[in-house]
């Protein structure tokens, strides 16, 4: 099974969330590696068809397209999209979606210093491969599968809600409501990819 991960842009490390790192290091220490191409203004790559798709003449880039095609316009145009009045998409619509989620995880993290990238991985081990967006410091923005023809979009992070991915493909979500609110929970991606069931959970609030 081959798996990518692909880092655009100009790189440099970041070291707020090394112990986040570490988690996903160990889990993307499985995927296969391609060395980053330098572009400022194109955030694509090339890969090749997975032994796990469905269909091995479709390739993840391809089953993805309509989402890294948002990812990719958010990126170059963060500023203009974040400044505007509305959406470039109708509310409702799955592109909404996605541009909403993308738009907020991108937007609370500073990418001065962070790389906007994105993997595959086989993360409930079903043979299709799922797509995680994320920074070169392994700061997950979002996650998505791909069921029934079309990507979904499974979660999205920003700076109070983090996730860390183990190395069986358990989604480990730490949140903060604030000083004194936490959240602790560890989902699963379901094995149609249709989305997540949670296995833990636990919350804490301060006196």
């Amino acid at each position: 099974m081959k798996k990518i991960i692909t880092v655009f842009m100009r790189v440099k490390k970041a070291t707020a969330w090394l112990l986040i790192a570490s988690f996903l290091l160990a889990f993307l220490a499985s995927c296969n590696t391609q060395p980053p191409k330098e572009s400022k203004n194109d955030t694509t790559s090339t890969t090749e068809p997975t032994e796990n798709n469905p269909s091995n003449d479709i390739s993840n880039e391809e089953k993805y397209k309509p989402v890294l095609d948002i990812y990719k316009d958010v990126i170059i145009n963060l500023d203009e999209q974040m400044n505007s009045k509305g959406s470039p998409y109708s509310e409702g619509t799955k592109e909404y979606e996605w541009w909403a989620a993308i738009i907020g995880a991108v937007a609370s993290f500073h990418l001065s210093t962070n790389v906007p990238g994105y993997a595959f991985c086989d993360l409930n081990k079903n043979g299709n491969d799922e797509m995680l967006l994320l920074l070169d410091d392994y700061t997950v923005l979002a996650i998505f599968s791909f069921a029934d023809g079309k990507p979904v979009l499974l979660d999205n992070y920003w700076n109070r809600k983090k996730c860390t991915i183990d190395g069986d493909g358990t989604i480990q979500v730490y949140g903060s409501g604030g000083a004194d609110t936490s959240s602790f929970s560890i989902l699963k991606i379901s094995d149609d990819d249709r989305g997540t069931s949670r296995m833990y959970r636990k919350a804490t609030r301060a006196c």
